[in-house]
């Protein structure tokens, strides 16, 4: 604190962080842990926000569609999608968004191979 010119006294704040260092250390295990189990799995996975923005693909989403991260972000799965079924996968995709219900779906995807392989199932909640 200052008087003047003068230094008289200071103050000090100590936060103790303990518990939310504790926190986000459990959170990144999780998140491995989550990873590593997805990635471990034959099936195509993503993750993707409450506004249809994709944000995350498992390693065989990669593999099969011989895309890479900044390629597939946001938006960009649409280029995997066979351009016929496109408008009615983007339609289901966004109905199901502003609705809240699943996504339950079959579509063909392109794959690495260039040829489209259909998907039985897609299910998303």
């Amino acid at each position: 604190m200052l008087i003047g010119d003068r230094l008289v006294g200071t103050v000090t704040v100590w936060h103790d962080i303990t518990e939310r260092k504790k926190a986000e250390e459990a959170l990144r295990a999780n998140d491995e842990q989550f990873r590593a189990l997805a990635d471990s799995i034959p099936n195509l996975a993503w993750w993707a926000n409450g506004d249809g923005y994709i944000t995350w693909y498992n390693r065989r989403w990669y593999e099969y569609t011989g895309t890479a991260p900044e390629q597939m972000a946001g938006w960009g799965w649409q280029r995997v999608h066979d351009p016929e079924v496109l408008p009615t996968v983007m339609e289901r995709w966004k109905e199901s968004i502003a609705t809240g219900e699943p996504f339950d779906m079959e579509f063909p995807l392109l794959g690495a191979m260039g040829y489209s392989a259909p998907f039985s199932r897609v299910s998303c909640h």
